[in-house]
């Protein structure tokens, strides 16, 4: 069905006569735009006045006759088409919002009616007026002819008067129209006087007289001069210059020290530009801009800038307020700091030069001060407030240093002195490293004990940490350098003269032979001879091969250790019996490790071969090498069943020159192998397994 249809136009019913046509459209056309202007007009009431009730009912009524006002746009359209059904549709929405308007206006009709008129509207008001002039310390007299409309309650209670509204005759003593505008009535009751200043007004036929106290303006004019006196007082105690601002206008008024601060000549500066072209240029927008955030955003305005002053600019603080009454006017002082900000900004300069980071920690507000090297210590306000309220969420600390922040808090809890001191080392954790922070700390208390602030500095020492503990390792390889000095120094004197005495013993033994002539003598001799030749040939070898290890760097490479473990297995094949078993069983995550090849090759041929030197002749030799990992650590064990170590020989095997069950070694093997695991990073241990033999235990750290 189409909205538009198609039917007659209703100018067929005017017989297209022009004078109807004219009379119908342009009666329609006015009613329209009356409509149309009339919902403006309620609209725009609505926005101007948001004292009015139930706006919502203005919309309504609006809406209502926007609708009406568009019916009478579709009768003119109809004159030329026929579009009824298109006018009906707008005539229901019409009809529709007609009835909810009425029946809106039906629910607020009873409001409406108990809405005051305006005569009990202006009674109120008089009774509210009289009631507030019977309060106020001013004497009210209304009065026409001889009829006295109202008197005040303060009026009454000066001149004795009833109080019950009764007429009294007695008003007519004092009260009369022959008071001049801003006269001077004096009353005598009671053996006492009253001035009053009058003030006449009349109103047609009533006159209305208002009498002020003379005694209550002296009095208020002598407490105001009294505080100007006081104020006056205080203004020349200090050494602060008064300012005034117009910011309409953008006049400016100083005061004479003022203009004594900036040492300019008195009238010289009046306006606002005529100020800032004696400021420096780097402060003028801040002063602008801070201006401009106190009058439109009231933003407290408080600033320190320079001013030129005797050939050199002077810092001064300045602060000023809008004041509420007048919309127009700033009012403020003037301060000089510039010996505060010279010294603010020389202890700046030391604190940047400082490589200590400073800070302050106020209990009672929760504030945090902080200054120098915060960025590259990375610690920011935030880490100091939790350092001192919540120290259990300091994750970033190790340990050791949690405990010293929480017996902080214990001396907060529980110490009464009034100061405490104190420096401690804390471990911070930064970036998977580690930094070494020197706190000096100190916490004042008031009288009851009660910590108010926390002041303190912290130094980054993890340089002189590290250097400390290079040197201490230094100190200890230097310690254990000189204990196998001593002991090299001890065990050579005797190992090293040891086959030199059997060789001067089985030369002259040998010299006896030859006289004699005695073959078997002779080769007994040069037997003992050179058997004793290579033991100290022997000797010589293993201390140039501990010197040499000592003193040679390690060169970390990526090492295969099962290859490794084959080539050493492969060279003491041929000290190795059918029999002997040899395994080895790495796990996979080891099977690569970053060492230096030809030490640590060393250290397994070591340990290889002592464990071959000290195997059991009552079994099977069985000799197991296998790599594991822990949480922080890479874990080698070499495991044989053979004779195992003598009793109390764990902890000084390692030791140089020292021999185990077995004396055919040199004594240099294990001590080799202990200086390399150290060299590593790790450390090397043997001790008895529960049945038979030993094992080498050798632990390095999980970087490798």
């Amino acid at each position: 069905m189409s909205l538009m249809g198609n039917y007659m136009p209703h100018g067929h019913c005017y017989l297209w006569r022009q004078d109807l046509l004219l009379l119908h459209i342009g009666s329609d056309l006015l009613i329209a735009l009356c409509y149309f202007f009339i919902p403006c007009c309620l609209i725009y009431l609505t926005k101007k006045r948001n004292d009015l009730p139930s706006k919502w009912i203005f919309y309504l009524f609006a809406g209502f006759i926007f609708l009406c006002g568009i019916t009478h746009v579709n009768q003119i359209i109809t004159v030329w088409h026929g579009v009824y059904r298109y006018t009906g549709v707008f005539k229901l929405f019409t009809a529709i919002i007609s009835l909810v308007t009425a029946f809106v206006l039906l629910k607020l009709m009873p409001r409406f009616l108990n809405l005051p008129n305006m005569d009990d509207i202006f009674k109120t008001i008089e009774l509210e007026m009289f009631q507030v002039f019977n309060r106020i310390p001013i004497g009210l007299v209304s009065f026409s002819k001889d009829n006295v409309n109202f008197v005040n309650s303060y009026l009454k209670d000066v001149l004795g008067l009833k109080t019950n509204g009764e007429k009294d005759q007695k008003l007519f003593n004092y009260i009369n129209d022959d008071y001049d505008d801003g006269s001077v009535a004096t009353f005598e009751v009671e053996d006492k006087k009253y001035h009053f200043q009058v003030f006449k007004e009349k109103r047609n036929d009533e006159t209305v007289l208002y009498f002020l106290d003379n005694s209550v303006l002296i009095e208020s004019t002598g407490q105001v001069i009294e505080n100007y006196k006081k104020h006056s007082l205080a203004i020349s105690g200090v050494n602060d210059g008064f300012w005034q601002w117009n910011i309409n206008t953008d006049q400016i008024e100083w005061d004479d020290k003022l203009y004594s601060l900036y040492q300019v000549e008195k009238g010289h500066v009046n306006d606002m530009k005529q100020f800032l072209d004696i400021v420096h240029p780097h402060d003028r927008y801040r002063i602008q801009r801070a201006l401009k955030d106190h009058v439109e955003e009231k933003i407290p305005y408080d600033i320190e800038y320079r001013v030129f002053v005797a050939d050199q600019y002077r810092w001064f603080r300045d602060r000023g307020i809008k004041l509420e009454n007048e919309s127009n006017l700033m009012l403020g002082t003037v301060s000089d700091i510039t010996e505060r900000k010279l010294a603010a900004i020389k202890l700046k300069k030391v604190l940047f030069a400082s490589n200590d980071l400073f800070f302050d920690y106020n209990f009672t507000n929760d504030e945090v001060w902080m200054e120098g090297k915060s960025k590259t210590l990375d610690i920011d306000m935030q880490l100091i407030r939790r350092a001192f309220k919540s120290p259990w969420t300091l994750k970033l600390l190790c340990p050791e240093s949690q405990r010293i922040i929480f017996s902080w808090w214990r001396d907060l809890i529980k110490s009464r002195d009034l100061q405490i001191q104190r420096e401690e080392i804390l471990c911070m954790k930064k970036n998977d490293r580690l930094i070494w922070l020197k706190c000096s700390l100190f916490l004042e208390k008031n009288e009851k004990g009660e910590t108010i602030n926390a002041s303190g500095s912290l130094t980054d020492v993890t340089n002189i940490k590290q250097v400390q503990s290079h040197l201490e390792e230094k100190t200890r390889d230097l310690r254990k350098s000189n204990e196998l000095l001593e002991r090299f120094a001890f065990v050579a004197s005797h190992d090293l003269q040891a086959p030199i005495r059997h060789i001067k013993q089985f030369v002259e033994l040998l010299n006896v032979a030859v006289n004699e002539g005695s073959r078997e003598d002779i080769d007994r001799s040069m037997n003992y001879i050179r058997e004793a030749t290579g033991q100290m040939r022997e000797l010589v070898r293993g201390i140039l091969e501990y010197s040499r290890i000592g003193m040679e760097s390690v060169n970390l490479e990526k090492v295969n250790m099962n290859t490794l473990f084959e080539e050493v297995i492969s060279l003491t094949k041929p000290l190795m019996d059918r029999a002997d078993k040899i395994e080895c069983d790495i796990d996979k995550d080891y099977y690569f490790l970053a060492i230096d090849r030809f030490k640590f090759k060393t250290l397994i041929q070591n340990i290889v071969d002592n464990s071959l030197k000290n195997k059991s002749i009552s079994r099977k030799f069985h000799f197991l090498f296998t790599i594991e990992g822990s949480a922080s650590e890479v874990i080698m064990k070499f495991k044989d069943n053979g004779n195992g170590l003598s009793e109390g020989m764990e902890g000084s095997i390692f030791n140089l020159f020292t021999k185990g069950r077995e004396s055919r070694g040199s004594g240099i093997g294990l001590a080799l192998c202990d200086q390399i695991a150290r060299e590593h990073g790790g450390s090397i241990k043997a001790y008895n397994n529960d049945e038979f033999g030993c094992t080498f235990e050798i632990r390095l750290p999980k970087k490798t």
